[in-house]
């Protein structure tokens, strides 16, 4: 029996190669990774992928395009399972606790960190990917407050919100604590009755 590797497919290649940029990134940052880490990964030469992104920016850009994809998948996800605006909101902060639980970062959080090192078109990807979370937090808060989703108070708190998780999620690394997300959230949602 043979225990050569299948060849992949050029499709498979391409998904598989966004995949791993996305998880090396999570781990080690824009400038923590190369071609030859991601090909390393899949097992194929750094050629396979360069065949598919003629750069690296090319690459990050469609990771970030994927995972901000997959996120709005998540979100959607989220209002068809919950009704009850506090149950989306700790199953949004499942997503995060999810990811740190890996020793993964939120791939925005940690582009954004990067911000002034990055080519421009990343950073409006990042920033695209903020504006799409805060939108939906907006929304969610206001039925859970009961108050105009336009008024500056839900702004600010979804705005608040957002910025808990992505820092938690760093202390969470950083101090090799896990409960750091949840512990932060819960007293958050908690705290939006008197909001």
């Amino acid at each position: 029996m043979s225990t050569a590797r299948p060849a992949l497919k050029a499709r498979d290649t391409r998904t598989l190669a966004l995949r791993a940029a996305t998880e090396l990134m999570q781990r080690r940052g824009f400038h923590g990774f190369t071609f030859h880490d991601v090909a390393a990964m899949l097992g194929v030469s750094h050629v396979a992928i360069h065949y598919h992104f003629e750069t690296k920016v090319r690459l990050v850009e469609a990771a970030v395009a994927a995972y901000c994809e997959r996120f709005a998948m998540d979100l959607a996800a989220i209002e068809h399972a919950h009704t009850n605006p506090e149950k989306q909101l700790q199953a949004y902060v499942a997503l995060f606790a999810g990811a740190a639980s890996d020793q993964r970062l939120c791939l925005c959080g940690v582009l954004a960190a990067e911000m002034v090192t990055l080519p421009e078109e990343l950073r409006s990807a990042v920033r695209s990917f903020y504006k799409q979370n805060e939108a939906w937090l907006v929304r969610v808060i206001a039925k859970a407050t009961r108050k105009r989703a336009r008024s500056a108070r839900v702004q600010q708190l979804a705005r608040g919100l957002l910025d808990l998780l992505e820092g938690a999620m760093v202390s969470e690394r950083l101090l090799d604590n896990p409960s750091r997300i949840t512990g932060a959230a819960r007293w958050w949602i908690s705290s939006l009755r008197y909001a």
